[in-house]
């Protein structure tokens, strides 16, 4: 009889746990559709005052891809206006530095710059508490981009958004029809031609903001080259006189991996 009830007990428990288990997976997946709705709504919201275009950044690919940061592109036909109305959103959003576009992706949106690097983890641009968080770039970094390689994180969400979509990029097909994104400040438009997209662990220093000198920048650049999950376009690979721009974001091919995109940055307008 003993024997009959311990089976009994045991049978009720393992129910019991499956029911928690059932109930908690169902709560996680609510809680983040919830999240995913109200950071896609925000987002949506905000993307909608803000007409991102190719109006003033009409260049030709093929030259793009041959010129170096200090030639001019072709003269574009009309004189450039910044396609974004910084001055307006800076009144909302008072920490934005830029605008990054990538085709093909939900990537669309403001650029933050904190005093730490933590903040806008989890805080939308108007500084609201949210587990989306925002684009933000590195807190140290000149806004401007003229560090030798300025790092802009964003992060990784199961239910998509922010950075999700750079995993595309583990693609071969994707890059080859995406190899550029565009970014805008208030002073230029950029092209950032990308050469490298690569998994390192994030437990260990994993980029390099500065270079003590070309031979060391170069060094770098060919490692990025080496460990790149895609096969880069010969033409966007730096030179030392380049400047870089770096995409960061989650990972999980392993613990605590991280995916980091990299491109050299060429002006394509501005004043």
């Amino acid at each position: 009889m003993k024997g009959k009830k311990n089976v009994r007990f045991t049978f009720i428990a393992v129910a019991v746990i499956a029911l928690l288990s059932t109930g908690i997976c169902a709560y996680m997946f609510i809680n983040e559709s919830r999240i995913k709705n109200e950071g896609r709504d925000y987002y949506a919201a905000l993307v909608s005052v803000v007409e991102i275009s190719t109006a003033n950044t009409d260049y030709d690919l093929n030259e793009l891809l041959t010129k170096t940061d200090a030639e001019p592109i072709a003269e574009i036909s009309e004189p450039w206006t910044s396609i974004v109305d910084f001055d307006a959103l800076a009144e909302i959003y008072p920490d934005i530095v830029a605008w990054i576009n990538i085709n093909e992706t939900n990537i669309n949106y403001p650029i933050m710059q904190g005093d730490d690097n933590d903040f806008y983890l989890n805080h939308l641009p108007d500084g609201t508490p949210h587990k989306m968080g925002s684009i933000y770039m590195d807190c140290d970094a000149k806004p401007d981009f003229s560090n030798q390689n300025t790092l802009i994180f964003g992060h990784y969400l199961s239910a998509g958004g922010m950075f999700t979509d750079l995993e595309k990029y583990k693609e071969q097909e994707f890059y080859d029809e995406n190899p550029v994104i565009t970014l805008h400040t208030r002073e230029k438009d950029y092209a950032v031609l990308l050469f490298s997209g690569h998994i390192v662990s994030g437990s260990n220093p994993f980029i390099e903001r500065n270079f003590n000198d070309d031979d060391a920048y170069d060094a770098y650049i060919r490692e990025l080259q080496r460990l790149s999950v895609f096969t880069s376009k010969n033409e966007t690979l730096p030179d030392t006189h380049d400047r870089l721009v770096s995409l960061v974001t989650c990972s999980y091919e392993f613990k605590n991996a991280r995916f980091i995109l990299t491109g050299k940055l060429v002006e394509i307008g501005g004043l």
